[in-house]
């Protein structure tokens, strides 16, 4: 456990997985609004990331089990939650960029 978790831990500062989970969907829905730099890939992951973790009890299992890995992203850091997320399903695409048109044909929340 490193320093900083564990002395969240101690001292008691370390939110509800509710309130993590809600402050990252909150995040999710911002992003999903108003992506930085009006990015559509952003967006469109956004919005899937909202859908899926009410409709898809995978992703939402998938989800409170990173919250509970990283347990100090908090309402504060929910933006860097929501980056986060989006690089762990970037990764695997990137591999198959080609074969799948990545990023081009991620515009759209259904296309994630």
């Amino acid at each position: 456990m490193s320093e900083v978790v564990r002395e969240a831990y101690e001292t008691s500062t370390i939110e509800s997985l509710e309130v993590r989970l809600e402050a990252l969907r909150g995040g999710l829905r911002d992003q999903t609004e108003n992506p930085p730099g009006d990015d559509p890939f952003i967006m469109a992951f956004s919005e899937a990331m909202l859908e899926q973790i009410d409709a898809n009890p995978v992703v939402y299992k998938l989800v409170r089990e990173f919250l509970k890995a990283r347990p100090t992203i908090d309402s504060t850091h929910a933006s860097f939650g929501n980056n986060i997320l989006l690089r762990a399903f970037q990764k695997p695409l990137m591999r198959e960029a080609d074969s799948l048109d990545y990023p081009r044909s991620f515009a759209t929340a259904e296309r994630w």
